[in-house]
């Protein structure tokens, strides 16, 4: 897989972060990592953030593309959110070649980043307030960055509140009417200016799974992509 950022916008994510008090109050840096050639679809899947503290702060673009490409390699995992990408991508394949796609195979067809990339040092949380603040623009910028590198068939957002909650840190006031109660829809309104890659907004994986909705909309939406 390929970085999908460039050395200097994962500086400025990195001054960020040192700019926020360091490991002792962020978690890592996200890098996102892509497949940016191939032909078939080619999905850019776009998580939440990463909780926890770092293993180690990071201190270079290099450094981090090692790390995160390594966690791609959790898609075979049993995870909720590895598991979403993983079934969605077979069935997308399935579907287009009628035969299984191996894991090596898969790797071919899809990226991941995160809405926000500088993490919370909390387990199992998401960045709020302060943090995410003063890091959403820069994330806002890094995330277009991501889908000019990779240049995705389609993006497939796996979140909806913490979408909004983004959002929401833009422009400085509450989102109206953006909680959706259907678990899969289309939205133009995070990524502004990309208007020719379909966009999927559904709930996160771990929600799907909660409410017996993991396996449908997964189904769903191997049958668009």
């Amino acid at each position: 897989m390929d970085a999908l950022l460039s050395e200097v916008t994962y500086s400025h994510l990195l001054e960020l972060f040192d700019g926020n008090g360091g490991s002792s109050a962020c978690g890592d840096v996200m890098m996102p990592v892509g497949a940016c050639r191939g032909e078939g679809p080619r999905v850019l899947f776009v998580g939440q953030a990463i909780g926890g503290g770092p293993e180690a702060p990071m201190r270079s673009a290099e450094e981090a593309h090692a790390r995160f490409e390594g966690y791609a390699n959790l898609i075979g995992s049993a995870r909720p959110f590895w598991r979403f990408i993983r079934k969605t991508l077979e069935g997308a394949l399935h579907r287009r070649t009628g035969k299984a796609a191996s894991l090596g195979q898969l790797a071919e067809h899809y990226g991941w980043t995160n809405l926000a990339l500088i993490g919370s040092p909390l387990p199992s949380s998401n960045p709020d307030g302060e943090l995410l603040e003063r890091q959403v623009s820069a994330c806002r910028d890094a995330l277009r960055e991501a889908v000019e590198t990779m240049r995705p068939t389609s993006i497939v957002l796996l979140s909806n509140e913490y979408a909004s909650q983004i959002r929401s840190a833009i422009t400085g006031s509450p989102e109206q009417g953006r909680r959706r109660v259907d678990p899969l829809v289309r939205s133009l309104d995070v990524i502004d200016g990309v208007v020719d890659i379909p966009i999927y907004w559904t709930k996160h994986p771990g929600w799907l799974n909660r409410n017996g909705l993991f396996e449908p909309v997964s189904a769903r939406l191997a049958q668009e992509l």
